[in-house]
């Protein structure tokens, strides 16, 4: 039993570094004007019976629904699961349309559909980028006095602002602890060490940002000790030990730790 566990936990399961859920609702991630052609495609690969494209289908919305639901994932990630499956539901768009074209016994009608579609494309490709349904891909995190949810940053953005600079003006080589994607750039500039980096050629992972922000005041106390800790850089908590040095316009706060 222990084998097989171990086969289980190292092949089946795999790792959630997000350490929550993350929301990835399929109209946020496919064009709304897809939707009832994926939805026709599909009842056409029913009717004939390509049940090899249809298991595949059946088997991405099972784990997408399961994935909203919980924290552990099973042989893919998230991630990899939503744009592999995005990718296959806009090929099985494509059966949809075809579907709808067999309807139109003109030319020249079929010929105006396909104008139509063009043009609301090409008009829409304009505005792509200023749409905002990335706001909507959240993350939610399990804390100490209920959940919070996390908006992520904008997909053109500046990992490192001027007002991290700021903040991290006033020293170096000291250790802090900061979100990871924030920790690899700002130990770059500012010649300090994160505990936690995102994965890159050289990563730290001493202490995990989220180990750390779950913790009650006593267990954030602990972990700042055992790791030698000097900086925290994250969203707003409230610990006698950790002293607000300053706040950013992202909304992430200094705190400075003083052992007793």
């Amino acid at each position: 039993m222990a084998a097989l566990h171990n086969i289980f936990a190292e092949y089946v399961m795999r790792p959630n570094f997000n350490n929550g859920i993350s929301h990835f609702a399929i109209w946020n991630i496919i064009p709304i004007i897809l939707l009832p052609l994926i939805c026709i495609g599909v009842v056409r690969l029913w009717k004939e019976k390509k049940m090899h494209l249809l298991a595949a289908i059946i088997t991405i919305a099972g784990f997408w629904i399961a994935y909203t639901y919980t924290e552990k994932f099973f042989i893919i990630e998230y991630s990899r699961l939503v744009a592999i499956g995005s990718v296959l539901l806009v090929i099985v768009s494509g059966f949809g349309s075809e579907y709808l074209i067999r309807f139109l016994k003109r030319p020249s009608q079929v010929k105006a559909l396909e104008k139509i579609f063009l043009i609301l494309i090409f008009i829409w490709s304009f505005s792509y980028t200023s749409h905002t349904a990335w706001e909507k891909l959240t993350l939610t995190l399990d804390r100490e006095h209920g959940s919070h949810t996390e908006i992520p940053a904008a997909p053109a953005n500046q990992y490192i602002t001027g007002d991290d600079l700021r903040l991290f003006s006033g020293f170096s080589q000291q250790r802090f602890i900061a979100p990871a994607w924030k920790g690899l750039v700002i130990g770059a500039a500012t010649d300090n060490s994160p505990l936690e980096s995102k994965q890159s050629v050289i990563s730290n992972d001493i202490l995990s940002y989220y180990t750390f922000i779950t913790a009650d005041c006593a267990g954030k106390k602990s972990l700042a000790e055992k790791s030698k800790l000097v900086y925290a850089y994250s969203t707003h908590f409230e610990c006698p030990d950790f002293i607000p040095l300053g706040k950013s316009s992202e909304g992430l706060y200094l705190y400075r730790f003083f052992r007793e």
